[in-house]
């Protein structure tokens, strides 16, 4: 029982199970064993905000969910005490770094047998990340690296008014603190009713906060809907809140470029992208490339991951895809904002759920820092009336609610949202 209980408490916390449970090799565990492994992944979807497991929560969701007897109940409750025992700290870590290391086997023979066998993958890219994704894991755990900055500049950092501010709406501007490198968030809503327009209002009331923050570095808007080329006009007419014909008034009079560049401070503060097909490795360049602060990736599950060469929109592929940019914002510094559609489910509402995300009930919503989700109703006499909500929020200012539902009104001919 000494390497099953190790291999138990290696794989209570959280991130761990999720980065090592495909390592572990089964077929030396006994099955009371492997069946408490598949009760973790019960309790870490029932709590989804649980770093680590609790095991007093985790019986009473196991007597619950399982009807235990009184002989299964006596012993699971003698295996659950069997990990209250103190183990050296040297042991599990030396397990959890045995676990990574075959995790990082198993994860580049897929990657390289996906190669031999003609799929479209980015080998370097890939095995690139992998292994700085378990490198980064194995030194965090062994204490190799630590924060040991200026604590005072870590607080200034994290405090509500530094970062980016969310003045596209004054009520979450003073609920929500500043968002700063490394933030994942997700803008959902409904199909035809404006998330892309929103999008771009975000991207404009970022840029003028960036000319001061970062004033050497852009946003990125990589584009998997629509085209660049058809979306930069609306980031222009949304800076200077003109209608189609003022536009292209301007325009044509040789006025919209320096308008544009005294809003935003400068022609190529707002970059847009196509990205149509790309995979994680193309991207992950294009966004190094462009050394941006925020990264804006519409429809983010279609971007192809490694898992998934067809680009199919399913579960696994939207999670990798999430994931991936998560890293990725915390690896390059930058803000990222990606977009899901709001499912069937939160049709005709102004405040859908966070369970609304379309093929995602849990797996995208863990990587999330903010949730901004849009709702509709489906009343011609009401066809503007947006409902702006955050369902998830650890974003929250000191002193206020992490959920907030305010009702907004979409003016599309000028970009506005009052």
């Amino acid at each position: 029982m000494s390497l099953d209980r190790n291999i138990l408490i290696a794989l209570m916390p959280r991130a761990k199970y999720r980065a090592l449970l495909g390592a572990v090799p089964q077929d030396m565990l006994d099955s009371h064993t492997s069946s408490l492994l598949d009760w973790f992944g019960v309790y870490f979807q029932a709590y989804p905000d649980a770093d680590k497991i609790d095991l007093d929560a985790l019986l009473t969701t196991m007597r619950l969910r399982a009807n235990l007897d009184a002989a299964q109940l006596a012993v699971t409750t003698a295996i659950l005490n069997q990990l209250r025992e103190p183990v050296a700290e040297s042991i599990i870590l030396q397990t959890q770094n045995q676990l990574e290391e075959l995790a990082f086997a198993g994860k580049a023979g897929a990657v390289l047998a996906s190669y031999n066998s003609g799929d479209d993958v980015d080998l370097t890219f890939e095995l690139h990340r992998l292994a700085a994704e378990s490198r980064k894991r194995i030194d965090t755990s062994s204490g190799a690296k630590w924060a040991d900055g200026d604590v005072l500049g870590y607080i200034e950092a994290d405090a509500d008014n530094s970062g980016l501010q969310l003045t596209t709406f004054p009520t979450l501007h003073t609920r929500i603190k500043g968002l700063r490198g490394g933030h994942n968030i997700c803008v959902s809503a409904p199909t035809d009713k404006g998330k892309t327009s929103l999008i771009i209002k975000l991207m404009v009331d970022f840029a003028k906060q960036a000319r001061t923050l970062f004033p050497d570095r852009p946003a990125l808007y990589c584009v998997n809907e629509s085209l660049a080329e058809v979306l930069t006009p609306r980031v222009y007419q949304t800076a200077l809140e003109l209608s189609r014909d003022e536009l292209l008034s301007m325009a044509r009079a040789g006025t919209l470029v320096p308008a544009y560049e005294a809003v935003v401070g400068r022609r190529d503060g707002i970059r847009m992208v196509n990205i149509h097909g790309m995979n994680t490795g193309q991207v992950s360049r294009i966004i190094e490339a462009h050394n941006p602060y925020l990264v804006v990736t519409d429809m983010t599950g279609r971007i192809r991951s490694s898992s998934n060469s067809s680009g199919v929109n399913d579960i696994a592929q939207l999670e990798e895809a999430w994931n991936t940019m998560r890293e990725l914002a915390a690896m390059q510094d930058f803000i990222h904002i990606g977009t899901t559609q709001v499912s069937v489910e939160g049709m005709d509402c102004l405040f859908p759920p966070l369970s609304a995300m379309q093929n995602s009930k849990v797996g995208i919503q863990t990587t999330l820092d903010l949730c901004i989700m849009m709702g509709a109703l489906n009343n011609h006499e009401v066809q503007n009336l947006r409902g702006i909500s955050t369902p998830k929020n650890k974003l929250a200012r000191a002193g206020q609610s992490s959920t907030n539902q305010i009702e907004s009104n979409f003016v599309p001919e000028r970009n506005q949202w009052q």
